[in-house]
């Protein structure tokens, strides 16, 4: 059940049937730094948005906050801010994430997402509200109070939005999730925010947003080229990581998402998911000493395994020497 939103008005539409997938999670720090982008992207005549939630922070990984996340999460949502330009308010950092009776939770705020969506056609409006409404304002997305407040400063009616939050909630938001995820690995992506591609003569292909970061205006002029043929399409290369994602599927738990720290086209950026990931040691590399001279570790070992290679025997006398 994907939500999908209506192209933008205009005469000079680009490609009438182009969608632009965007598997995102209102609790991901690096999906809010994309926010920008999916505006930006909105503006495009032609080109409609499909909203696809994955459920990052749903089930088996929804946690309370306490003093590890946050001393775990605030380095990154400072690099969030450094790189795209996004506001983080006081009531964020020195409020919700100290109040250790908050839970983090995808699922409800996933739900008004789709509720406001049926019954308004409004679902990215709802999502850039829950957005600041987490990061700048620090309130709790996760609680119905607030959800319903928000869908109401979106312009929703307190009791349609109920409603349509009745109807969708349980089975629909957990098909959601599901299809959601079984996308991003159709698409060869790796966590949230991924975007994909699907132009009208072809298939869905991921885009890499990290060199887009903080800049929206670069990101729609790139989206026109790709969609108009003015660059070749990258449906040609195996979809890869995109950009900087937030958490990526953990195999061995069954679908769970679990953290880990992916390599992106933006040198330094850190994700995170449920919790910390486990630091990997260091692969050994060459490196210079104070000569200059190159030293590689492997080589050393080789040779000093050379040096202490026993000397043949023959039995029952010390082998000769050859002259």
């Amino acid at each position: 059940m994907a939500m999908t939103m209506s192209p933008a008005a205009g005469a000079d539409r680009i490609a009438s049937t182009a969608i632009l997938h965007y598997i995102y999670d209102p609790l991901c720090g690096w999906c809010y730094a994309a926010a920008p982008l999916v505006d930006a992207a909105r503006a495009i005549p032609g080109l409609a948005i499909a909203l696809h939630a994955g459920g990052m922070m749903s089930g088996a990984n929804r946690r309370r906050i306490d003093a590890r996340w946050r001393d775990y999460v605030i380095p990154h949502d400072r690099r969030i801010a450094q790189i795209s330009g996004q506001p983080f308010g006081d009531a964020y950092f020195d409020g919700l994430l100290r109040d250790t009776s908050a839970v983090m939770d995808s699922t409800p705020p996933i739900t008004a997402i789709l509720a406001t969506q049926q019954s308004s056609g409004r679902g990215l409006d709802m999502l850039h509200r829950l957005q600041r409404a987490h990061y700048v304002e620090g309130r709790r997305i996760t609680d119905v109070s607030v959800l319903s407040e928000l869908a109401a400063d979106v312009g929703l009616d307190p009791v349609t939005f109920n409603a349509a939050m009745q109807a969708v909630a349980g089975t629909a938001t957990a098909r959601h999730i599901d299809e959601s995820r079984a996308l991003l690995s159709e698409v060869g992506g790796h966590g949230f925010p991924t975007f994909a591609l699907q132009v009208p003569d072809g298939d869905r292909f991921a885009l890499d947003i990290g060199p887009c970061l903080g800049k929206p205006e670069a990101w729609k002029q790139h989206l026109i080229e790709v969609i108009g043929g003015a660059i070749p399409c990258p449906s040609t290369r195996p979809a890869r990581r995109v950009g900087p994602a937030a958490a990526r599927f953990d195999k061995g738990r069954r679908g769970a998402l679990a953290p880990v720290a992916i390599p992106s086209s933006i040198a330094g950026t850190a994700t995170y998911a449920a919790a910390p990931a486990a630091p990997r040691p260091a692969p050994r590399t060459a490196t210079r000493g104070c000569s200059g001279r190159r030293r590689d570790p492997d080589r050393r070992a080789t040779r000093l395994r050379i040096r202490r290679s026993p000397r043949p025997r023959v039995r029952g006398r010390r082998a000769a020497r050859p002259g």
